[in-house]
């Protein structure tokens, strides 16, 4: 949408693409990765945006390998006869940053145009309500914006 303004959780983070798998903790060395910086950054991009657009069709994955390591059970289902194949199954994970964002845009009625899928795990009461409009697609996210937003259709 180059006849706005864009604020991205990411921009001016270059180190973000080297992590393989965000971890929702701080990364306290990096240019705003500290907890203060993420959580008030983020506070100040919803307050001074005009609408927030949330894009939940690339969410974080999480196998089901590392759900039992992570909980000391990973052995146990190996020697329950868990195979390779279902340890490998993913899940998505909640983002939970993108929920608080949701918290700060109701609280300043900023309008959010969600973009997920019909079986996302972001469809919760909380996004639903607070959304003004929830579209299966990033193509559809931005016309809806756009119409929002007072601009002018994009070219094709």
């Amino acid at each position: 949408m180059p006849d706005c303004e864009i604020r991205s959780p990411t921009r001016g983070k270059d180190w973000i693409k080297d992590v393989k798998q965000l971890d929702g903790l701080a990364y306290d060395k990096q240019l705003f990765g500290s907890i203060s910086a993420i959580i008030k950054r983020d506070h100040w991009d919803v307050h001074g945006s005009d609408l927030m657009l949330a894009n939940f069709l690339d969410p974080s994955m999480v196998s089901v390998r590392d759900i039992l390591a992570e909980n000391g059970k990973l052995q146990v289902a190996k020697d329950a006869g868990l195979t390779e194949e279902l340890l490998a199954l993913t899940t998505e994970q909640a983002s939970i940053g993108s929920m608080v964002e949701y918290g700060f845009a109701h609280a300043y009625h900023t309008p959010v145009i969600a973009v997920m899928r019909k079986n996302s795990i972001h469809r919760h009461v909380f996004p639903l309500g607070i959304s003004l409009e929830i579209v299966p697609t990033l193509n559809a996210g931005i016309f809806a914006a756009r119409k929002l937003l007072n601009l002018p259709d994009l070219e094709t």
